[in-house]
């Protein structure tokens, strides 16, 4: 027997002001608010606050506040752009459609007027998840470091990609010769990832002596794949 569990995604392009998220009485329904470095935010449902008997929970992002907090369940997301997952268990088709209708998702200045959600089902449609290959993926890197607020713990990271043109509060131009180098660093980070993740010649990672599955593990704390080599 194979049970297939619905999931349902919400993200945030960007969280430019408070946000809502109304849900059921939340046995049959788990769920979780992440930040764009997917760090927790909060729990959903049985795990969460609300200890699955459903709530009100308002979503805050950095330095926002508002002037009424008595009935919600107020979290604060450190980054403006946040995704929520929310798993639907319950096994029936028809409650599971109702159930998850009572999920709602809407800005705070709608709290009143609350507009009906917008399902997207990714049924027959291409979706991939992997970075864009060549000058697409520093474009898309620069356009969302200047989309966040930088935190102490990124200055390193700003501070590496500063000789490559990618400043906070600046665009984005390379002149055709860092275009070139860019392009093709793209594609020699891709392969000695794949090489990393794929061809380690550390046998303690093993799952088995004699097997090619790796351990999800590293003796270091590194989390790897479990899949063949």
């Amino acid at each position: 027997m194979r049970l297939i569990l619905p999931m349902a995604a919400v993200l945030l392009p960007i969280l430019t002001r408070p946000a809502m998220a109304r849900n059921p009485w939340w046995d049959e329904l788990a769920g979780l608010v992440d930040d764009f470095w997917q760090r927790p935010v909060t729990d959903l449902g049985l795990a969460g606050p609300d200890r699955g008997k459903g709530g009100k929970f308002l979503l805050l992002g950095p330095g926002q506040t508002v002037p009424q907090t008595e009935g919600f369940i107020v979290v604060h997301s450190s980054t403006l752009n946040v995704v929520v997952f929310i798993r639907n268990l319950e096994t029936d088709p028809e409650k599971a459609e109702r159930l998850q209708k009572q999920f709602r998702f809407y800005p705070c200045a709608q709290r009143e007027n609350p507009p009906a959600n917008r399902v997207l089902r990714p049924k027959g449609k291409k979706y991939v998840q992997t970075q864009p290959r060549g000058l697409a993926y520093w474009e898309r890197l620069a356009d969302i470091l200047n989309r966040e607020p930088v935190q102490e713990r990124d200055r390193i990271m700003m501070a590496m990609l500063h000789p490559l043109g990618i400043e906070k509060g600046k665009p984005f131009g390379p002149d055709e010769r860092q275009k070139k180098i860019l392009t093709e660093a793209t594609l020699v980070g891709e392969a000695m990832a794949k090489a990393t993740d794929f061809d380690r010649r550390q046998m303690e990672l093993s799952h088995y002596v004699d097997g090619n599955w790796l351990d999800g593990q590293t003796p270091t704390g590194c989390m790897c794949r479990l899949m063949p080599r």
